[in-house]
């Protein structure tokens, strides 16, 4: 699926509905912590840091369930008519410290 070594086309968006997918699937903290570190290799620097976050999170599994459930509905109009994410994903301001907002 993902291959390490080479340019990856993941952008933010994949990379935060694949960490829900595997949050829902396999519902591990080390699953999801998992995840992170190998998106975080596979995204532009810009994003990394979320990456890190969730990864270096207490509960890397709660940390993403409660960024998935703030995510604001002006999300949606980031995909086009076609289906596909636009260019510019700047729109997305993911959330900081899940951690210490989930207590």
């Amino acid at each position: 699926m993902f291959t390490q070594g080479k340019a990856s086309n993941l952008t933010f968006l994949d990379a935060i509905v694949a960490l829900a997918l595997i949050a829902e699937i396999h519902g591990t903290d080390k699953a999801v912590a998992d995840a992170a570190k190998r998106f975080s290799k596979q995204l532009p620097r810009r994003y990394r840091q979320y990456m890190y976050e969730i990864m270096n999170s207490r509960s890397p599994l709660r940390h993403i369930k409660l960024f998935i459930t703030t995510l604001p509905d002006d999300i949606l109009d980031l995909v086009n008519q076609e289906g596909a994410i636009a260019e510019d994903s700047s729109a997305i301001t993911p959330l900081k410290n899940a951690d210490s907002q989930a207590n």
